[in-house]
């Protein structure tokens, strides 16, 4: 019954690489020592497993977040990561939390950005008609604070890949891969 169950699994996952296909096998290892562990035997732990579609769809949804996880562009991550969140893959809470976190520190760093680009474009200006005041310390420290503000606006950016890498990579952990029971 086990290997048909299996194979019935591994036969709706056929579009996917061998080495996913594998982990079938190895995650049903896993999942059946576990339960012999716990003192089951194997006619009970085959009587609840569960459904093979399901188990499928798990396996496929972990293929998928999982080709655009650690990746430089993660085109596409924000439609996976809504779909986590629907199916109940990723906990509204990590999401939440993680997401407020990044809001504030971009508003702060938006924030100090144009407080920095404001700042070092008016002490240029202001010593523009000055040619007293305007020597290569000025020059300096108003093009330093320049680049200051708009060094704030790319960390915004390297922070929305931050968040959403361990939104993947909290949505790979809640695929549940070691779970085949109902």
């Amino acid at each position: 019954m086990s290997t048909e169950f299996l194979q019935t699994v591994k036969d709706k996952l056929r579009d996917l690489p061998e080495a996913y296909i594998n982990m079938v096998d190895e995650n049903f290892r896993k999942y059946v020592d576990y339960r012999m562990e716990q003192g089951q035997s194997m006619v009970r732990i085959m009587n609840g497993l569960g459904d093979p579609d399901e188990i499928a769809q798990r396996f496929e949804f972990f293929y998928k977040i999982h080709q655009i996880h650690g990746r430089r562009h993660q085109k596409g991550a924000a439609p996976l990561i809504k779909e986590a969140l629907n199916k109940g893959v990723l906990p509204r809470q990590t999401y939440n939390n993680h997401k407020t976190k990044m809001i504030v520190i971009s508003i702060f760093m938006l924030i100090l950005g144009a407080v920095l680009t404001v700042l070092g474009s008016a002490f240029l200006i202001a010593n523009l008609d000055n040619p007293w005041g305007l020597n290569m310390s000025v020059i300096t420290l108003s093009v330093s604070i320049f680049m200051g503000g708009i060094g704030c606006f790319c960390y915004i950016s390297i922070l929305r890949f931050k968040f959403q890498n361990e939104m993947l990579s909290a949505s790979l952990d809640g695929c549940n891969l070691q779970y085949f029971g109902t």
